[in-house]
């Protein structure tokens, strides 16, 4: 799949190589200077293995759901997002869709625009000062996992564009100096070659973790500079995974440790954020069975469609079905695209029935988003009494349309009659991050809990 919609590469790297989090990075740990890739494959392995302990902690009944979805969107937001300088340029253009609304609101603030504080107190759910229902924790950290697991896949890219060029200015060495010697400059050969290790390597050794986790612990080690060059090399699951990429590398790819640690280390954090988004994608869904039987059901709807721009499946993880969480309060749905046997059997275990139709809103969302009282009144305050005076047709018409009709503004509606798994792999092979490499939780560890 293509993201380059919203992400670009050389942008996104050029910023990245200017964050003053890079240097701080490249001081205290064996991080090469420029190396940006190493320094996001590094950080979303720490992001990666805080959410899983975090949520390891929510399923056992030892921290609070709000707690604990609050500290994961705060470490995947300053782990993984604010690594590339996300929220900042996407929420510029986000607001640049909502100018027409400054002389609708007249004297006051245009309720449509949202900070860069307005969004972060969101994120750490300080913004609006109401009870946040679980369904809407869960939706929250799904949305954010999803989204932060397509900006690593893009790097997990980059980092194959690399070895590419690695391979490339050896080949052109060795013909000069009349070395007969040449690597796959395919990139195909590369991708297959990455995801083979990846594979081989997450299988159970002898003691029940996979190569690629120690392979992993023990590379984190070198860089947070708990081990030399030499005892990270001298290693038993340094060699080991040597051994088996020698053994594998039938298209005779040039991919040297560095970014065998890298292309692995963003598989990790992927798989481990798409965990995630489908593990609370399914809480949510059990939530709002819970609630379409209370008098609050009205501030909630859910809807599928299929996605007429994507196959059966992507690489194993997009799916063509989409499902959107409609929540009163919110600027968006909560749109995602999802297995439909998964849909399927959700509806059958909590006894409902999920109604066809898409949404379509009349702007692009970064992510969805809890306007603040005081937001939400001023939309209703413009709503009824300003956009009367505008063309029904127009932009602002159709954007004030939805904001305040967003559970209704459902096109096409058609009336239609392993999650243990996924908890057990939150249980186990999980990587060894410090706890002072973390933030600071929201809740008490308990003395019982996996340390990280």
């Amino acid at each position: 799949m293509n993201y380059s919609d919203f992400f670009e590469y050389e942008e996104t790297v050029d910023r990245s190589l200017k964050s003053d989090k890079l240097l701080e990075y490249i001081k205290k740990y064996n991080i090469p200077n420029n190396d940006v890739i190493m320094y996001l494959a590094f950080s979303s392995c720490i992001a990666a293995a805080a959410t899983r302990n975090n949520t390891r902690k929510m399923i056992h009944g030892k921290a609070p759901v709000n707690a604990t979805c609050n500290q994961i969107s705060s470490i995947l937001s300053e782990y993984i997002f604010d690594k590339v300088d996300y929220f900042p340029s996407a929420l510029d253009d986000y607001n640049a869709q909502f100018h027409g609304f400054d002389r609708l609101a007249g004297d006051h603030t245009n309720p449509y625009m949202i900070s860069q504080q307005q969004f972060q107190d969101y994120l750490n759910g300080a913004n609006t000062g109401e009870p946040q229902e679980n369904i809407e924790e869960y939706l929250k950290v799904m949305a954010l996992s999803n989204k932060a697991s397509k900006i690593l896949t893009v790097f997990r890219d980059y980092n194959t564009n690399q070895s590419l060029d690695i391979a490339h200015s050896i080949n052109k060495k060795n013909y000069r100096s009349g070395n007969s010697r040449r690597f796959s400059t395919q990139k195909r050969d590369y991708i297959e070659t990455y995801d083979m290790i990846s594979a081989l390597s997450n299988k159970p050794q002898e003691n029940g973790v996979p190569l690629k986790v120690n392979f992993l612990n023990t590379y984190l080690k070198y860089i947070r500079k708990e081990l030399t060059e030499e005892e990270l090399k001298d290693s038993t699951e340094y060699k080991d995974m040597m051994t088996l990429f020698s053994k594998n590398n039938p298209n005779n790819c040039y991919i040297n440790p560095a970014s065998l640690y890298k292309n692995l280390s963003f598989n990790f954090s992927i798989d481990s954020l798409y965990l995630t988004k489908n593990l609370y994608f399914k809480k949510a869904v059990k939530e709002y069975s819970e609630l379409s039987k209370t008098k609050k059901a009205y501030r909630y709807r859910i809807t599928k469609s299929h996605d007429e721009n994507i196959g059966e499946t992507i690489g194993g993880n997009c799916y063509s079905s989409n499902i959107h969480f409609m929540i009163q309060g919110y600027n968006a749905p909560f749109s995602i695209h999802q297995d439909p046997n998964v849909i399927a059997d959700l509806e059958k275990k909590y006894g409902i029935s999920i109604e066809e139709g898409r949404i379509l809103p009349p702007f692009t969302a970064v992510v969805p988003y809890k306007h603040t009282r005081g937001q939400r009144n001023g939309i209703g305050f413009i709503h009824m009494n300003r956009i009367k005076r505008l063309h029904p047709n127009s932009k602002e018409a159709k954007i004030s349309e939805f904001s305040n009709n967003m559970q209704f503004y459902v096109k096409g509606i058609t009336p239609i009659s392993n999650e243990d798994l996924e908890l057990e792999n939150f249980e186990k092979n999980n990587l060894e991050i410090p706890d002072e490499e973390l933030p600071t939780p929201n809740v008490d560890d308990d003395a019982d809990a996996p340390s990280i």
